[in-house]
């Protein structure tokens, strides 16, 4: 009630008077639980970490394994985001407690967590195994809400391995589930998900109604990770149609602390395309991380930066190392950008044949996974260096 109707001044107000209680007891650790969700929710993750920390001595105090699962949870997914390997080390262990203690709660949220921080490690069948374990765990207990979660996030973990049709079905049972239910913070993202999935097909007019909503419902919840999710779903979508000022405009008015991770290729390719290459070069500065799941993203962009430049040994070893990391990481749509850009490149080299090749692998794996709407603008540079 209190998340509903009063200001963050008065929430915290609020929860510092029930929070004199020094006395450990269960109550006490479920308040330090809603403040530690609420930081999160409001993108304090460090603050999160810290009540959920409380939480866990708390729950050590009264004896419960099973609370001492639920706020180890949340001190995991709140540690991720400055320590992926400690976060994901920490939601691990509180998964395996949830599971022996029966807290249905935290195994989802763990299982869920983890998948989520292994998919940002680059580790994208991994994130799948741990994501079908969630959805599992929600059709074992019955639980519609996280039946929706769980099949949008299924459809999220096949959409980066390349299997779109796949990733439809569970996008579509995801949104046929919240269209029937009260609207909460997560039913944005089976609305994105499915919206990605057309983005790619080139089911445009669909996909933008769909991210549109779910940026409603997003700003709704001020759920940051969930705004940012639907800009880059939405940038994409801008890129493909030859629009990266719209990109641009929106985020300009993003305050730069807002801007999480996943949505940055799209900033950077939008900034490269209207010929403003020293920020697209320090976007993907930040992106080339070691096990990260934008480092070949990252590499791309600098490729194309380095093509720009016309220096092009530079950027073949970008490309390279872009498509083989791809490969590696089974994200398939990558690889086929990847491939396309490498033949942008070799046509502006002059490089006829093997430009044609390189689009053509590219417009081969496009159309078979489905993106429709890489493998059509790959057919048009394909006419176009016909042309030429």
């Amino acid at each position: 009630i209190w998340l509903q109707q009063r200001t963050d001044e008065e929430l915290l107000r609020r929860f510092d008077e029930l929070l004199l209680d020094k006395e450990p007891s269960e109550g006490l650790a479920v308040m330090y639980l809603t403040k530690a969700r609420y930081a999160f929710g409001a993108g304090r993750y460090e603050e999160s970490g810290e009540w959920a920390e409380k939480m866990s001595e708390i729950a050590r105090a009264v004896g419960s394994d099973y609370i001492l699962a639920e706020a180890e949870a949340r001190r995991g997914t709140a540690v991720a985001y400055h320590d992926i390997a400690q976060g994901i080390a920490i939601l691990e262990e509180a998964a395996m407690l949830a599971e022996r203690t029966g807290n249905s709660s935290a195994l989802g949220l763990s299982l869920n967590n983890v998948a989520f921080e292994y998919m940002l490690r680059g580790d994208l069948q991994r994130n799948l195994r741990y994501r079908t374990r969630a959805l599992e765990q929600a059709q074992k207990v019955q639980s519609p809400t996280a039946q929706a979660w769980g099949n949008a996030m299924m459809a999220q973990a096949h959409h980066y391995l390349g299997d779109l049709e796949k990733a439809r079905e569970h996008a579509e049972i995801a949104v046929r589930s919240v269209r029937v239910m009260e609207r909460i913070w997560h039913t944005s993202y089976a609305l994105y998900v499915l919206a990605h999935v057309k983005v790619l097909a080139g089911e445009v007019d669909d996909a933008a109604a769909l991210i549109q909503e779910g940026q409603e419902i997003a700003r709704s919840h001020s759920d940051l990770q969930g705004m940012g999710y639907g800009r880059s779903i939405g940038g994409e979508l801008s890129l493909l149609r030859g629009e990266p000022e719209k990109v641009i405009s929106m985020y300009e008015s993003v305050p730069t602390a807002d801007i999480v991770s996943f949505e940055s290729w799209v900033a950077a390719e939008a900034y490269l395309a209207v010929g403003k290459a020293d920020i697209a070069e320090q976007i993907a500065g930040e992106m080339i991380q070691p096990d990260s799941w934008f480092r070949s993203e990252g590499l791309r962009i600098r490729g194309m930066i380095a093509a720009g430049r016309a220096r092009y040994d530079e950027a073949e070893n970008d490309f390279s190392s872009a498509m083989e990391l791809a490969r590696t990481q089974g994200y398939r749509v990558e690889e086929g950008r990847s491939l396309y850009e490498y033949g942008r490149m070799l046509a502006t080299r002059g490089d006829r044949d093997a430009a044609r090749k390189c689009f053509g692998q590219a417009l081969r794996l496009f159309r078979e996974i489905g993106a429709h709407a890489y493998a059509d603008r790959t057919e048009r540079a394909i006419s176009e260096l016909l042309a030429a």
